[in-house]
């Protein structure tokens, strides 16, 4: 299994000195990346920075109106610095009609990024979860139909719409793509990873179980410094898997 960081969770440090957080993020132990923005950065120019911190993009993710209005730059940059995979990270489905319309531009996205050469995932909150009419009908269920779309099961929010992560995991063994590793307090706090609730063995376990080899932190609240809080998720990943 191999683990990396959502660089969302350091979305403020980032837009400061992208240089110098991704350095930081290199000399505590973390391998692997997952971009939510590019920092003004040429593919060139990103590939040369990861490369000198012994980084490796692994994944992105890629909002909607980047695939309407920039995908040609997304294309190339990702191809560029050697990343597979684009991930949605979100979309608006509060209704029945708009979880219907979603699945179709999810699959308008999917099968142009698909085409190009890459493997595409969604990536869940809690809404795609809540019933949309009186027989329980959910925004997941339209997604998981979407063809060549698969999953990147967000924990956290999992554990936040009422489901048990290890189900859904194994529920859906066919069709993930990575895990995204957010830790849960009791009282619905993103807390630092290890230091919530979450059964972080049986979770990756039925991850890899699945064929899944990728365990993505992503921390969206903090207990401290943001810089701080990953180093902590990456010290207790090493203490949990050793």
């Amino acid at each position: 299994m191999r683990f990396a960081l959502q660089l969302y969770s350091l979305r403020d440090d980032t837009q400061k000195n992208a240089d110098l957080t991704l350095r930081r993020v290199s000399e505590m132990g973390y391998e692997n990346v997952e971009f939510a923005g590019y920092y003004g950065k040429s593919g060139k120019e990103m590939k040369e920075l990861l490369d000198s911190l012994n980084l490796k993009a692994i994944s992105s993710h890629v909002i909607y109106p980047r695939f309407t209005d920039n995908f040609k730059e997304e294309v190339e940059l990702n191809h560029a610095v050697g990343n597979d995979t684009i991930v949605l990270p979100w979309m608006k489905t509060d209704t029945l009609d708009e979880a219907k319309k979603a699945a179709e531009d999810i699959e308008k996205m999917a099968q142009a990024f698909i085409r190009e050469g890459f493997k595409f995932g969604y990536h869940n909150h809690a809404h795609e979860f809540k019933p949309l009419d009186g027989n329980g009908t959910c925004a997941m269920d339209f997604i998981r139909e979407v063809p060549g779309v698969k999953l990147q099961p967000d924990v956290f929010w999992l554990k936040t719409a009422g489901i048990d992560p290890v189900e859904f995991i194994n529920k859906n063994s066919d069709r993930l793509i990575s895990i995204h590793m957010k830790e849960y307090r009791e009282d619905g706090f993103n807390v630092e990873l290890g230091n919530g609730i979450l059964p972080w063995r049986e979770i990756m376990s039925a991850a890899q179980n699945a064929g899944v080899d990728t365990g993505i932190v992503e921390q969206e609240e903090y207990t401290c410094e943001p810089i701080k809080s990953v180093e902590i998720c990456i010290n207790n990943i090493k203490k949990i898997f050793g």
